[in-house]
């Protein structure tokens, strides 16, 4: 099973780059093991954390989950 980004408690749930693409409107970060992006694939090739930092949102991992609370969104 891979990550997922939840947004507002499931108000939108963010599973593929082209996805936090989508919604944040900037490429997420490539993971070290990987050479390439494929958009439309899992989040396994992201650096959540490095993504998520990078836009200096704060946010909390359960272990499978990146949960973040946005209010201006």
């Amino acid at each position: 099973m891979c990550n997922t980004i939840v947004v507002n408690n499931g108000e939108v749930e963010i599973e593929t780059p082209q996805e936090f693409v989508d919604y944040f409107h900037k490429e997420p970060v490539k993971a070290e093991m990987h050479s390439t992006l494929v958009m439309d694939a899992c989040l396994c090739q992201v650096d959540i954390e490095e993504s998520l930092s990078s836009l200096k949102l704060p946010y909390e991992c359960d272990g499978m989950d990146y949960n973040l609370i946005i209010s201006d969104k």
